[in-house]
Parts: C-alpha cells; structure tokens; sequence
C-alpha cells in the first residue's frame, strides 16, 4: 500500500512489525521519552514500565481497566464528545469520519 514491491523489503518489514521483534527491542516502541519529562513534573518515581508491549493478543489490555474506570470514561465521553458532538461511542466517530473521508 506504500508502493514497496522488494520482497526483502517487504519480508524485514514484515519481521519487523511482528510481536517477537517489537519484545525483543522495546526501548524503540515505549514511552521513555514522554515519562523522562513527565514523571518528574508529576512528581513521579523515576524508571517506571514504559513498555506498550503485553502478551501479544488482541483484548489482553481490557482486564487491566476496571468497571469503574470504564464507566468514568464513557461519563466523558457523553459529556464531552457526546453533548458537543452528538456521538455516542467511539465507532460513532469512526462512522463519521469515515463519512467525511468520502465526501
């Protein structure tokens, strides 16, 4: 989709992107940056996790956030994105922009 038409290319790319690679080199896909500014601002303890990595499956992430949590944000969502946008959810965005797009 990018016009690259090297196999090898292609194949490393492809390496790349994989789970395995992006485990093994997480200092290249982690936030260390965003925290080495933030955590002391904040008041934060230096050498936190910054990794973005977990098990590799999709939907592993969602057990970490509470009922609770998930509640608060879909209150800000309605509050915000919801009264201002007249969007109910997130595939409601979607949806719209997808309709922008193809305008």
């Amino acid at each position: 989709f990018i016009g690259v038409r090297d196999p090898a290319i292609i194949k490393k790319a492809t390496h790349q992107a994989g789970f395995a690679f992006m485990k093994a080199h997480g200092g290249q896909f982690d936030d260390h940056l965003t925290r080495a500014a933030r955590d002391p601002a904040c008041g934060l303890p230096p050498g936190s996790e910054t990794s973005k990595l977990g098990s590799g499956q999709t939907g592993r992430g969602k057990p970490q956030v509470s009922e609770s949590m998930h509640g608060i944000y879909a209150k800000r969502w309605s509050d915000t994105m919801g009264r201002q946008h007249d969007l109910a959810d997130y595939t409601s965005l979607l949806d719209a922009l997808t309709r922008a797009r193809e305008k």
